[in-house]
């Protein structure tokens, strides 16, 4: 796994589109990241409603999926290019993207929004209490926030010069439950299976030289599906990132 993300994560490293920022970027990166990142956006459908804000949006796909729900949805993030690619690329009248860099003050008022995500930024954050602070600030007062981070198994610093700091199961469970009155904490593992199905094709048919007919009026439709487990914790066996569902 972590090879094929390497030679991955090499294809794009400069221009506009920077890959280098650990941001996928849709038509450039393999669908199969793109289908292993949206899952959490899927999950995230089951409370997607009003105002949602998409902390860490990088290119947009996640915010755009969601829009198709809510009724309105701010993606943000620190890195330029991906912010100019998603306003191009996804463009809704209840979509909004802007460059903000969240170490810093989230720029809106209290009590604005319905359900708030972020998935793989908190190891990126400097201050990871101020930005739980800020959520709860402008997160509205019996709606939901839903964080993914990867697991620090043993708690050693990883070393991915991109973040600041990865958590274990203890710091992760304690940052929200000081800070939530309600904060439900799991192992996030993914499931990825490869789904085949046989349809009928409707094209022109020749016979090849040995007499076989060609194409054949069949053809194999082969497509990805990836699915979420959410595991109660446990410490003897702490597989898969850490996810937490709160309610402000």
């Amino acid at each position: 796994m972590s090879l094929v993300q390497m030679q991955l994560d090499t294809r794009q490293l400069s221009g506009t589109l920077d890959r280098s920022k650990e941001q996928l970027i849709p038509g450039h990166d393999s669908d199969y990241w793109l289908e292993f990142h949206l899952t959490f956006y899927r999950f995230a459908e089951q409370l997607c409603g009003g105002q949602v804000l998409d902390i860490g949006c990088g290119y947009g796909y996640g915010s755009n999926h969601l829009a198709r729900i809510a009724d309105h949805v701010t993606g943000i993030d620190y890195h330029a290019p991906a912010i100019d690619f998603a306003k191009e690329k996804y463009q809704r009248d209840n979509l909004t993207f802007l460059q903000h860099d969240a170490n810093k003050p989230l720029p809106f008022e209290d009590d604005t929004f319905d359900l708030i995500v972020s998935s793989e930024v908190l190891e990126h954050i400097a201050n990871q209490e101020a930005l739980i602070q800020e959520v709860k600030r402008v997160g509205k007062k019996g709606k939901f926030v839903i964080f993914k981070t990867p697991q620090s198994v043993d708690g050693a610093e990883d070393d991915n010069p991109h973040h600041h700091h990865t958590f274990t199961y203890e710091e992760f469970e304690k940052l929200f439950k000081e800070n939530f009155t309600k904060a439900n904490v799991f192992f996030w593992v993914q499931k990825t299976e490869l789904i085949q199905k046989k349809i009928k094709v409707n094209l022109e048919r020749k016979v090849e030289k040995f007499g076989d007919p060609f194409p054949s009026e069949y053809a194999i439709l082969i497509h990805s599906l990836t699915t979420p487990t959410l595991i109660e914790p446990d410490v003897n066996n702490r597989v898969g990132d850490l996810f937490v569902m709160c309610e402000i």
